[in-house]
């Protein structure tokens, strides 16, 4: 199957990955403001990257247009225990001139703030993303003083007492240059907003609970939404 790198014209592609990395650069500096809470730390960060419909970049000579959508859901979620073990899944579509879906890729990501108060209980969780997934197909997300850190649940698993941050990614770096450059996420994940499931490839799909749900759609073409 293509790569996103070949699916979206190279000025477009460019585009999108400078704003996942200067979103995310901007959401790092509200962290005094929003710090309290996980939940609210990325809601806040997902909101910053999220954006309205943004036409191609005129370099590239394609009409099309390109969004990242974020949808948070409530405290009915709040309350229920994802069975993946995931707050929520980071996805891209990409679609062809005539709007059919042509390319998905997604991961599952799991949150937390420093200091972690449990991190027994993240451990949980990554096992239970990996049973579900690759292991490149879900992420540790991890907010504070000295930034927001990216990674894969295995890389975090690796050494998770004494993580350098120097050699991590910012969030924004690891969705622009791991996620979008398809080094992690896993083909024809993804989430069924409205139904609450989650599709997996080659398994049942699977009733849900996640909190986030951020994507960004590519479509070519003149749309009106």
């Amino acid at each position: 199957m293509a790569k996103i790198t070949e699916l979206i014209p190279t000025n477009t592609l460019a585009a999108i990955k400078d704003h996942l990395i200067k979103s995310s650069q901007k959401s790092q500096r509200r962290w005094h403001s929003v710090k309290d809470e996980e939940d609210s730390v990325t809601g806040d960060f997902c909101g910053q990257l999220s954006t309205d419909w943004t036409k191609f970049s005129e370099l590239d000579h394609i009409k099309g247009r390109w969004r990242i959508n974020y949808r948070k859901f409530g405290s009915r979620r709040n309350s229920l225990e994802p069975k993946t073990g995931a707050d929520g899944i980071f996805q891209i579509a990409i679609f062809n001139s005539k709007g059919k879906n042509i390319y998905r890729k997604g991961i599952l990501f799991q949150a937390k703030k420093e200091p972690i108060k449990s991190k027994r209980d993240l451990l949980e969780q990554i096992e239970k993303m990996n049973n579900y997934t690759s292991e490149i197909g879900n992420a540790v997300f991890i907010y504070g003083e000295n930034g927001y850190f990216g990674m894969t649940g295995e890389t975090y698993l690796e050494n998770p007492e004494n993580r350098n941050f120097d050699k991590l990614h910012s969030i924004g770096s690891f969705l622009a240059d791991e996620f979008i450059e398809c080094n992690v996420g896993v083909e024809d994940l993804y989430f069924k907003v409205l139904e609450d499931k989650l599709i997996i490839p080659n398994e049942k799909p699977l009733n849900e609970h996640l909190k986030h749900n951020m994507i960004i759609e590519v479509k070519p073409g003149r749309y009106e939404n």
